[in-house]
């Protein structure tokens, strides 16, 4: 499919003519035509013509997450279209905007011993709201990208231990009363987030995507379940003290059948003034 598509903007271009109906584009005459191809990039550059000596344009075919991003400049224009985002190509530097989710569980490292939080119990959901990808070198392998969104994560404990807010600001470990059958506790943390990324890609299906990825963590709160004489009781609390900011150090690989992401952060997500000590694992599907 890839080789038609290219054979066929190839003839398009070779033909002669000045301007056709539709989208098509014939030059007559050309004073240098050059062609480039390889793994993930087709590329067709026409430079003059019968009628205009200082004629120039380029058509690209790069095929990026499987889909086909095909890039037109002609003259001084250089906005052109993108299947799957908006797209934009200046020069030999295409950019293109686009959205992503990612679904994953969430790992306390560093806890203490009677945190007993659960891995695939604690969930994170992040939606980069628009991220900026950017080819700022002329090979198509490496990518240069930059994203806003929002996260959200938990950190679910079982077993006879909660998380409690004091009056004071302190959150603490506590056990549940006697006889009391404790459903979950857990602390969930709403973080704006900036990813800062490098990818590069390995081969036509496989690629790399490493770098920081920036939490502003603005809203957090505490959920208790647990049923005491028949009864359930809650216990609620907000505005834990969490770190303002934190860092985590992400990799994203993607794959012909899914991508998969882990993240690792080496900040401590509460302040330790006002609670336990822990850091954070996570990981999942990226989509």
């Amino acid at each position: 499919m890839k080789k038609l598509i290219f054979f066929m903007m190839l003839v398009v271009c070779m033909t002669a003519s000045a301007k056709n109906a539709n989208d098509t584009i014939v030059v007559r005459k050309p004073k240098m035509v050059t062609i480039i191809t390889g793994d993930s990039l087709q590329k067709v550059d026409i430079r003059g013509s019968e009628s205009d000596s200082t004629y120039h344009y380029a058509n690209t075919i790069q095929l990026t997450d499987s889909n086909y991003v095909s890039t037109m400049r002609i003259n001084s224009s250089d906005f052109g279209f993108s299947i799957g985002g908006i797209s934009r190509d200046h020069h030999t530097h295409h950019v293109e905007i686009t959205t992503d989710l990612a679904i994953g569980w969430t790992s306390a490292l560093g806890a203490p011993a009677n945190m007993n939080t659960r891995v695939f119990s604690s969930w994170e959901i992040w939606y980069i709201i628009a991220q900026y990808n950017w080819h700022p070198w002329e090979s198509s392998k490496d990518q240069l990208a930059i994203g806003f969104g929002i996260d959200w994560r938990n950190y679910r404990m079982n077993g006879n231990q909660y998380f409690s807010k004091a009056a004071n600001g302190v959150t603490s470990l506590q056990t549940v009363p006697d006889g009391a059958n404790l459903k979950f506790s857990r602390i969930k943390v709403t973080s704006i987030t900036v990813p800062l990324l490098y990818r590069h890609s390995l081969s036509r299906r496989f690629r790399l995507s490493i770098g920081p990825v920036v939490n502003l963590n603005y809203h957090s709160s505490i959920l208790t379940k647990y049923e005491l004489n028949g009864e359930e009781v809650k216990d609620k609390a907000k505005d834990v003290h969490v770190n303002p900011v934190t860092v985590d150090f992400m990799a994203v690989l993607k794959t012909p059948c899914l991508s998969y992401y882990f993240k690792y952060s080496p900040c401590n997500a509460l302040d330790t003034s006002f609670g336990p000590k822990f850091q954070t694992l996570s990981f999942g599907i990226y989509l």
